[in-house]
């Protein structure tokens, strides 16, 4: 999203293997739940962080 926004690089490319290239189960193993909900926070902190000059 940070790309799209131009707001900067992705912060985490290692998932668009996983998530966007392969077919649903195609993975056997991926990161855990604790994990990705770190870095989905991490995300949103980031987009935060950029959007306030505009609040």
């Amino acid at each position: 999203m940070l790309v799209l926004l131009d707001m900067g690089e992705k912060l985490y490319p290692e998932l668009n293997v996983p998530f966007i290239k392969s077919a649903d189960k195609a993975i056997e193993e991926i990161l855990s739940a604790t994990t990705l909900r770190e870095n989905w926070f991490k995300q949103c902190e980031v987009l935060q962080k950029n959007l306030k000059p505009y609040n």
